[in-house]
């Protein structure tokens, strides 16, 4: 008979054969966030743990979008960053980050990418952080 040839796209085999790993050679402190009770007023007084070290693949600068409009007595200056880590990795909306002494708030919900179609061990997730001054 006729040989037949199968071809088998080589990504999906590899993922089931070798042990894949991105790097971590970045430390970011994480200060979770916690509701220590009411002020005065009634309201929650929120509070931050000491920063733990945490180790992510890296961290980049990000273009924030949008700009608070300037008043004649307020210079605002917003920066923003991403936070790649390697999966499993919590932190939550309310916590805080540190990176290079300063400190940085997370901005919305992580980004997942851990959930694909196919099996990919080197995903990992997203936070993004902004620090307001002014």
């Amino acid at each position: 008979g006729r040989a037949s040839l199968r071809l088998l796209p080589a990504w999906p085999c590899l993922l089931g054969v070798a042990r894949v790993s991105i790097p971590t050679p970045w430390t970011v402190g994480h200060k979770v966030w916690s509701e220590s009770g009411r002020d005065a007023h009634g309201n929650a007084v929120d509070v931050w743990a000491d920063p733990v070290d945490v180790p992510v693949h890296g961290v980049a600068p990000m273009v924030r979008e949008g700009r608070e409009p300037d008043s004649g007595n307020r210079s605002l200056v917003v920066e923003g960053l991403q936070l790649f880590a390697p999966a499993g990795t919590r932190i939550d909306a309310m916590d805080r980050v540190v990176w290079r002494g300063e400190e940085f708030e997370v901005d919305g919900e992580v980004g997942d990418y851990t959930s694909g179609p196919w099996r990919n061990p080197v995903a990992g997730v997203v936070f993004n952080l902004k620090r307001a001054e002014g």
